[in-house]
């Protein structure tokens, strides 16, 4: 099944579309599209079935008298998803439909990234505003650079973090209420308390 005839891919996602077309007809268009559909849908069958591909659960047993118009094309396209499930092909229409969460995924990280820089930036700002001395104020900020630079490596080293945050308590309780802030909004609160 590997070396899947790409013709029979086209065709089975061409009917699914066409099926879902025919589906927004009404009366005689509706049941003579499902009827060609279903005609091209068992010449498909057929022609797997000849490659000798097993697919007995995949028939069309059903007429239109039995299941009525719509429910004879919502039979057929039942049929289509099967045939595509056991040949593992993917509509292109199910593919777009997946496309838009992905672009709004990216949106959404880009914001939470640009919430967590002005977050640190802010911090930065506030501990420069705290009443210690000038040295004292560089060091804060130094550990709290390399938290932030240990913190977003692919494996941080979580001892390493809590040390660096201990000796920022140490110095400031304050500076050390803002990096806690920080490591929530950044999602690296787990390795201080995890």
């Amino acid at each position: 099944m590997e070396n899947l005839d790409k013709i029979i891919k086209n065709r089975l996602n061409s009917l699914y579309l066409d099926a879902r077309d025919a589906e927004k007809q009404e009366g005689f268009g509706l049941s003579h599209s499902a009827e060609v559909i279903a005609e091209e849908l068992s010449d498909l069958l057929q022609h797997c079935s000849n490659q000798g591909w097993k697919l007995d659960d995949i028939r069309l047993d059903k007429t239109i008298g039995e299941l009525g118009d719509r429910g004879y094309m919502q039979y057929v396209k039942t049929n289509i998803r099967k045939l595509a499930d056991y040949l593992d092909v993917k509509f292109e229409v199910d593919e777009a439909q997946n496309k838009p969460e992905n672009v709004f995924n990216l949106i959404q990280n880009q914001n939470v990234t640009q919430v967590n820089s002005q977050v640190f930036e802010s911090m930065i700002s506030n501990i420069n505003k705290l009443d210690i001395e000038y040295k004292t104020k560089g060091e804060v900020i130094k550990l709290v650079n390399d938290f932030k630079n240990e913190s977003t490596k692919e494996q941080p080293d979580t001892s390493k973090l809590k040390n660096i945050f201990n000796k920022v308590k140490s110095i400031s309780k304050e500076a050390a209420a803002m990096l806690s802030y920080w490591a929530t909004m950044s999602g690296s609160i787990e390795f201080l308390f995890g």
